[in-house]
């Protein structure tokens, strides 16, 4: 599966190598597919919330909704607190007829 980069024309080249790694690895994929199947079992949580869940820790949890953003599976909802920090909550997005809202 082909997606957008996760690096930034303004990052140093140490993000380009992990970005080749962790895809190379599969482990970006795994990831994402584990942070989907928390966000889809229990919408509207934090990242901190998934990266609990996922046992992935809350930057790793961040970087994969922000793939999944990205690629249009997940949406950002309103501000919560967590941990006594505001953070957003996150949400699958809603498919209407047959295509991503």
């Amino acid at each position: 599966m082909t997606h957008p980069p996760a690096t930034h024309a303004a990052d140093p080249p140490t993000a380009y190598e992990a970005e080749e790694r962790m895809n190379a690895s599969g482990k970006r994929e795994l990831h994402r597919e584990r942070v989907l199947r928390a966000v889809e079992a229990s919408p509207g949580l934090t990242a901190a919330h998934y990266g609990d869940i996922t046992e992935l820790g809350h930057v790793a949890t961040q970087r994969r909704l922000s793939d999944l953003e990205n690629w249009g599976e997940v949406r950002k909802g309103k501000r919560v607190s967590y941990r006594g920090r505001g953070m957003c909550s996150w949400w699958l997005r809603e498919r209407q007829m047959g295509l991503w809202s």
